[in-house]
């Protein structure tokens, strides 16, 4: 909403928050699966579910997949308030 800016830049500012949120997302939820796969030996469950494992490339895989998908779902909406004019913007709040 800021007076002045040019369009591309207000698209750059929402992808890259989106493709910021999406990272830290993914990087969390991928540490958290570490996590518990290395607490889970503590519970000596292996002969009812097996030793779980995390593969690295399936972490990469489907953060890259979320990134694709989280880049999607915040393109539209910075494209739509790329083309807001100023007083339009300044009356939606």
């Amino acid at each position: 909403m800021a007076l002045g800016a040019r369009k591309s830049t207000i698209l750059v500012q929402f992808v890259l928050e989106t493709l910021f949120i999406t990272g830290t997302g993914g990087l969390f939820g991928f540490l958290f699966a570490v996590g518990l796969v290395s607490v889970f030996p503590m519970f000596q469950l292996e002969d009812y579910v097996g030793v779980p494992t995390v593969n690295i490339w399936g972490g990469i895989v489907a953060t890259g997949l979320l990134g694709v998908i989280g880049f999607m779902a915040g393109l539209f909406p910075a494209r739509r308030a790329a083309n807001l004019q100023p007083v339009q913007a300044l009356k939606l709040f």
